[in-house]
């Protein structure tokens, strides 16, 4: 066992700070190359503390928000190919790395653990306006329920809006309890009710290497209170909807996705501490401040829109002019049935006019019967 002795630790804390809060790197190290940082370097550095850092808390050599992630996948997915139920598992997640459900380290219940539904590029088909959609995001670390919101057309198609919702990033609904961070005594705002962050952030870092304080979101602290959006300057307040939120647009009978936004805020939270005279971090207020806006976009190929337009909405157009031909020649069919039969009624009705008219009686051969139980026949008289 080792015993080290520091007389003032504050002093020892404050050499450490040898940079302002904030670095100034290159775009490419920030996102993939990542950057050495001064302050971690030298901790690090320090005798004893690096078999710490390398061992325990297996600090990469670099920090950057997709380090050794570019040309990378997001795991190893087995998945259903639907042809036991006539394609309605046809991309539901088996296992993802291996595993049915995500490490217990990550969030703190069964439900926020769970993988389910498909990784957002397959869909069953005959999607309905009443489904809720399962999806897993291997970079938000949980799976997310995708519901609907309207109706819209893309290029002449149309199609089923499904967005994330404002519920499936509220921490207070017992759902959602799983993936809030509790216990930590960290509150980053002082509006704060809880350990929890607020509804619209979501802490990510027990899913990422050494557990950097990554908070992820959707553009512009959408769903967050007020004094979220409020805290940052360059936010745009207040959050709009139909411009920051995550939506995938489906073409409900084949469940083909035709265009989608995965849109993301990344940002990292900043603690001041506790119980710290530090004179650097006077004025320094806790807070979460954005570093990045990730909008993901994908749309369908002209040619796979066409084939879809021609083998698809073409047919079906095809098939509903056929059955409305078919409802008119039945209608003037029947319509001609009638007027023959109601021609022939007319002609019979006349051609007995002009019998009678010629003093020609019309009888029957059948007996008539008589008082007294006689019977005579018409055609005697």
């Amino acid at each position: 066992m080792f015993t080290f002795s520091v007389k003032n630790p504050d002093e020892a804390i404050a050499a450490l700070l040898v940079q302002t809060p904030f670095l100034e790197v290159e775009v490419g190290e920030l996102i993939f190359d990542g950057y050495a940082d001064p302050f971690i370097d030298q901790v690090c550095s320090l005798p004893f503390v690096n078999f710490v850092c390398e061992q325990i808390l297996e600090l990469p050599d670099r920090i950057g928000l997709f380090y050794k992630k570019n040309g990378s996948s997001t795991g190893v997915f087995e998945v259903e190919d639907g042809h036991k139920d006539n394609g309605e598992s046809l991309g539901k997640i088996i296992t993802w790395n291996n595993s049915t459900s995500l490490p217990e380290s990550w969030w703190e219940s069964a439900q926020a653990l769970r993988i389910d539904g498909t990784d957002g590029t397959l869909m069953p088909p005959y999607v309905s306006k009443t489904d809720v959609i399962p999806v897993f995001v291997a970079e938000l670390c949980r799976t997310i329920d995708l519901v609907f919101q309207k109706e819209v057309e893309y290029a002449g198609v149309p199609l089923y809006r499904f967005i994330m919702p404002k519920d499936a990033w509220d921490w207070n609904l017992p759902s959602n309890k799983g993936f809030c961070k509790s216990k930590t005594g960290k509150r980053l705002f002082k509006e704060q009710n809880s350990d929890c962050l607020p509804v619209g952030l979501l802490d990510v870092s027990r899913c990422q290497i050494g557990e950097p304080p990554i908070v992820v979101s959707q553009p512009n602290f959408l769903y967050s209170p007020d004094y979220v959006q409020q805290s940052i300057e360059g936010i745009q307040f207040p959050a709009i909807q139909e411009r920051d939120q995550i939506e995938i647009d489906v073409e409900p009978r084949l469940g083909t996705i035709i265009q989608a936004h995965r849109r993301f805020l990344i940002s990292i939270s900043m603690w001041k501490g506790a119980n710290l005279s530090l004179s650097e971090l006077a004025h320094f207020q806790s807070s979460v401040v954005p570093v990045l806006e990730i909008d993901e976009y994908i749309h369908v190929d002209d040619d796979s829109l066409d084939l879809i337009k021609t083998k698809l909405l073409l047919v079906e157009k095809s098939a509903q002019i056929g059955s409305i031909c078919g409802v008119v020649f039945s209608l003037m069919a029947i319509s001609a049935v009638v007027a023959f039969i109601f021609y022939r009624k007319c002609r019979r009705g006349k051609s007995a006019k002009r019998h009678l008219s010629n003093g020609r009686a019309i009888v029957s051969p059948t007996p008539l019967a008589v008082p007294n139980g006689h019977t005579f026949d018409q055609s005697t008289f």
